[in-house]
């Protein structure tokens, strides 16, 4: 079995790498320190498709398959757990959910919020919920 990356996917590993370089991993610490919900950087991973990795293009998804997810939240996790798991949760419990429980046909209207990041939760504009002091 050939566990080699195509040029597609290590394509899409670079990209994701060079995004989290750049972009997350100078706010990572603040982010964890702070707790406060990442809304310019997600809002840039929605822009890059990172929020609907697998719902197709005609829904304003990237249309990527469940490697490329993986990748991508690998990725984003090798510089901030809390980004990673903002979009793991997002393409899975969100339009994960969504697509996997209904018909395209009803999608119309509702689901390209969700990747676009124009919804209100993937945007970000709902606040996280306070952080706890120890």
């Amino acid at each position: 079995m050939d566990f080699e990356l195509d040029s597609e996917h290590e394509m899409i590993r670079q990209t994701v790498r060079d995004f989290a370089e750049k972009e997350v991993r100078p706010v990572a610490a603040h982010v964890d320190k702070i707790g406060e919900f990442p809304k310019a950087t997600v809002a840039k991973m929605a822009g890059l498709g990172f929020l609907g990795v697998a719902i197709p293009t005609e829904y304003e998804g990237a249309g990527l398959d469940a490697l490329a997810l993986a990748i991508g939240i690998e990725e984003i996790a090798r510089v901030c757990g809390s980004h990673a798991l903002i979009m793991a949760a997002h393409n899975s419990l969100c339009t994960g959910t969504i697509s996997a429980g209904s018909a395209h046909s009803s999608w119309s209207g509702a689901i390209q919020d969700f990747p676009s990041g124009r919804s209100r939760t993937s945007s970000g504009s709902a606040a996280a919920p306070p952080r706890r002091s120890s």
